[in-house]
């Protein structure tokens, strides 16, 4: 995913970083295709949205059990971020944001 996007930062003088806090497992079990969709929407609009400085991609081990591990993905960016009055929106399907930002940055504006 990092090496995907970091051409799309570079593109826009961005700085692109993803860190590791502590031990994470060697292997994990997930469904590879959606955790990269999931990824790389999440980081491809922090980068849209990001017209200057950079972005975070964080990851870090949160519960260790011998028969499970959860692990937290955090994408920070120094962009525009999203208006308080439409954060409570943003895991509805098909609600647009601004269309301000949306002529601004391109695209359908699709939180």
């Amino acid at each position: 995913m990092a090496a995907t996007l970091r051409v799309r930062a570079e593109a826009k003088d961005l700085a692109l970083r993803v860190t590791h806090e502590g031990r994470l497992p060697e292997a994990i079990s997930t469904d590879p295709c959606r955790l990269r969709q999931i990824l790389v929407n999440l980081v491809g609009n922090a980068i849209k949205f990001t017209e200057a400085g950079e972005v975070v991609v964080a990851v870090r081990l949160c519960e260790k059990d011998p028969r499970a591990a959860r692990i937290e993905f955090e994408v920070r960016d120094t962009g525009v971020g999203i208006p308080p009055a439409h954060l409570a929106s943003v895991f509805e399907p098909f609600s647009q944001g601004d269309a301000s930002t949306t002529r601004r940055f391109g695209g359908t504006g699709l939180a």
